[in-house]
């Protein structure tokens, strides 16, 4: 005999009371109904977000001004293009 047959029998061979078919209704009933309030909170309801929404509302920095955007960019960008260049210069004039 293998594990299913074990399995039917053991269920088949389990009396079966009101109590038993009134508890698992209650299961299954409680199951759905957490499942369709969750489907109806999220599809129905869309929770509002404490997050600005917006193009740049997303980012580190504020976009708001082109001027100080570009500044931004322009040290970023820069030192990370001109760091290797400085560390060849120092270990140039090292010597």
């Amino acid at each position: 005999m293998d594990a299913r047959s074990l399995l039917v029998i053991k269920f088949v061979d389990a009396p079966v009371s009101s109590l038993n078919i009134i508890g698992e209704l209650f299961t299954c009933t409680v199951a759905l109904h957490s499942l369709v309030e969750s489907m109806i909170e999220q599809y129905l309801h869309p929770r509002t977000s404490h997050y600005k929404i917006g193009p740049g509302k997303n980012l580190q920095f504020s976009v708001e001004s082109k001027w100080r955007v570009l500044a931004m960019m322009a040290v970023v960008f820069g030192s990370g293009f001109s760091a290797p260049f400085v560390l060849v210069w120092h270990q140039m004039l090292k010597k």
